[in-house]
């Protein structure tokens, strides 16, 4: 069983600004660990459109995804990756997370990945 590196726990995560009704990043949050492209290549067209068209969306969800989870910005931002790209099978695959199952590592760029 994979386990993900969760060494940067200490660190504060984003906090949820009441009075703009968004998430915001603390002076501790790490810069973003890959650009559109990246999300490209490892969620496919949806996510990196989603980068582009709407990039306050995509950050909404990753700083979110880091203030509910305590993880670093690269695992959040893999984990989003996989959300735009299919949002049932990443829901899927967290419950089954959750019942025991091996956590997928969505910040791996596999090979095959890489070869379009």
């Amino acid at each position: 069983r994979r386990r993900i590196n969760r060494s940067f726990q200490h660190k504060k995560p984003p906090v949820f600004n009441k009075s703009t009704s968004s998430w915001e990043p603390s002076t501790e949050t790490e810069d973003e660990a890959y650009g559109p492209f990246g999300s490209f290549l490892r969620g496919g067209p949806s996510p990196f459109l989603v980068r582009i068209i709407q990039p306050s969306q995509y950050d909404q969800a990753v700083f979110k995804y880091m203030a509910q989870t305590s993880c670093s910005r690269a695992e959040a931002q893999g984990n989003m990756d996989a959300y735009f790209n299919n949002a049932a099978d990443w829901a899927y695959q967290k419950q089954e997370e959750a019942n025991g199952r091996p956590v997928v590592d969505y910040t791996e760029l596999k090979p095959k990945q890489a070869i379009l």
